[in-house]
């Protein structure tokens, strides 16, 4: 169920089916005469198996993923309904946890992105001159006073300062940098 097409809702929606349908089926009750795994097996189990036979059909080799259907199978075959259905609703809620943490890292990104200034202070000939962040190159030498955000990623020529690298690392506190030690787009000074 790698497929993008489900969306945050839909797949919340399905978990909570599949897990209702895995709780009637422990607790002994039937819908319509069949065990009521089969909920998540229909729910779960089935569109994970076909994204599987999808993606392994296009890229023409097969995948640890292949696995999961196949022990829903055997566990079917066996009579096991509640293996098979927790299996599929494990791999569901799975899928739900990998995409929230894709769109987290997505967000972070966005965030740290938006933190990046967009000019720098370069010196040049004896000048400070601000240019756009694009127009850096390997070997500028940059100016960058207490309270800016620094624009990209170097080295300490000269001097000493506290960098607030939390965006980056999640320190509480300021790190204490000198002369020869690295810096990070977007860390303030």
């Amino acid at each position: 169920m790698k497929s993008k097409r489900n969306s945050s809702a839909e797949l919340t929606a399905l978990c909570v089916l599949s897990a209702a349908g895995l709780l009637l089926s422990l607790m002994g009750i039937s819908v319509v005469g069949i065990d009521a795994a089969w909920i998540a097996i229909l729910l779960s189990g089935v569109p994970f198996t076909v994204e599987t036979i999808r993606s392994m059909a296009e890229q023409k080799r097969l995948s640890s993923g292949f696995l999961v259907p196949v022990t829903m199978v055997l566990a079917i075959v066996l009579g096991e309904y509640f293996a098979a259905g927790m299996v599929a609703f494990i791999m569901l809620v799975a899928h739900r946890v990998e995409l929230m943490t894709e769109r987290h890292a997505h967000e972070g990104v966005a965030r740290l992105t938006s933190l990046t200034p967009q000019t720098a202070h370069v010196l040049r000939g004896g000048k400070t001159v601000d240019i756009p962040i694009e127009e850096v190159t390997v070997g500028d030498t940059l100016s960058v006073l207490a309270g800016e955000t620094i624009p990209v990623d170097g080295v300490i020529l000269e001097g000493q300062t506290s960098v607030d690298q939390s965006v980056m690392t999640g320190e509480s506190m300021p790190v204490d940098k000198k002369e020869g030690d690295a810096v990070i787009s977007g860390t303030l000074n």
